[in-house]
């Protein structure tokens, strides 16, 4: 088995998945779904709530039907989509960094540095002379 068979040997990341215009339109209504009820519990304005709503209806119930409409819609949030990703990705690299990795390695350095280990003489392991011992190489089997 040589090591270039893994599980994800036949898996290629570096392909984006494409996906279809129907599935787009029903996750674009989610959010905005979830932007308008987020928006509601915070201000509480119902009126403003149903507009948005009913809005947001029209939409999903549009896109479904005739998703050739969403095109427009679905490459300006793929553009916006890559660029946020390219900005935020390095950032979130740099957070990880920062809080995860950099205090655990200041943590041994300052460990290193001061709470050296003291040797001491005394062990419980006696040492041998060897030159006192007589060892045949010949019976070691």
């Amino acid at each position: 088995m040589s090591s270039n068979n893994t599980i994800f040997s036949s898996v290629d990341f570096s392909k984006k998945k494409k996906f279809s215009k129907r599935r787009f339109s029903i996750e674009l209504s989610v959010l905005f779904l979830l932007i308008c009820l987020l928006d509601f519990f915070f201000t509480f304005d119902i009126k403003y709530f149903t507009e948005i709503f009913y809005l947001l209806l029209l939409y999903s119930v549009v896109c479904i039907i005739l998703p050739n409409l969403i095109i427009p819609f679905k490459f300006i949030f793929e553009k916006l989509f890559l660029l946020i990703s390219r900005i935020t990705n390095p950032i979130l690299v740099i957070f990880t960094y920062i809080i995860g990795i950099l205090p655990i390695g200041i943590y041994f350095k300052f460990k290193r540095l001061f709470f050296k280990n003291k040797k001491t003489t005394e062990s419980y392991w006696q040492k041998e002379n060897l030159n006192s011992l007589k060892i045949n190489i010949d019976e070691q089997y």
